[in-house]
């Protein structure tokens, strides 16, 4: 069982690579690496924004793609070339004015362990 009261989320982050797309980031020609994200986690995200959530990404990358794929999808709070995530986390925070126990996040690794 889950010890946390999950009606109280109004908000759900995700870092990108290796939660989002799967954990393999193929590389271009040039070296650039070619993210890949499932369609139906693509679903999950629009459906959420539409029935209110606010939703968001922190993610250590950038690239254009990114930013462009979730604003398609209607995610308003993305912060890319994010290196303190903690610090992007509490921006969201005080944007949003929500707090840490309405908010869902995942993540897969080291520099997301503060958020």
């Amino acid at each position: 069982m889950i010890p946390y009261d999950l009606t109280r989320i109004r908000a759900f982050l995700f870092d990108v690579d290796g939660v989002l797309p799967s954990d393999k980031i193929p590389l271009a020609d040039n070296g650039d690496p070619a993210r890949t994200v499932n369609i139906k986690d693509g679903y999950a995200l629009q459906l959420a924004v539409r029935h209110g959530y606010e939703v968001g990404l922190i993610t250590g990358a950038y690239t254009e793609n990114i930013r462009r794929r979730f604003e398609h999808l209607g995610v308003k709070h993305i912060y890319l070339c994010s290196s303190v995530k903690i610090i992007d986390y509490e921006d969201f925070l005080r944007k949003t004015g929500l707090t840490d126990e309405q908010v869902a996040f995942a993540g897969d690794d080291i520099p997301d362990y503060e958020v």
